[in-house]
């Protein structure tokens, strides 16, 4: 169920249905976590071209499905080398 513009300032409860007011606060904080997760999606964001481009100047041309597995310091090693950091 949806809220709509007349009900925007009121949480529907889950167990009974029935709807309780929300405080301005608790709605500014349900922005706030909006706006970080928006950063964090940003921050990691990948341009699928230009990574594809990345790893063709390095020699890639297609997906390999017998090529080797790769380890985790295999990953962490191509991380440095391209400056990137774990999306977690």
């Amino acid at each position: 169920m949806s809220l709509s513009a007349n009900n925007a300032d009121h949480r529907i409860l889950s167990d009974t249905g029935e709807t309780e007011a929300v405080s301005g606060a608790e709605i500014g904080a349900g922005i706030g976590a909006v706006a970080e997760i928006d950063a964090i999606l940003d921050r990691n964001a990948v341009d699928p071209a230009s990574r594809r481009a990345e790893y063709a100047a390095a020699g890639w041309s297609a997906f390999d499905p017998n090529g080797p597995i790769l380890t985790k310091e295999d990953i962490e090693r191509e991380r440095k080398a391209a400056h990137r950091q774990p999306l977690y």
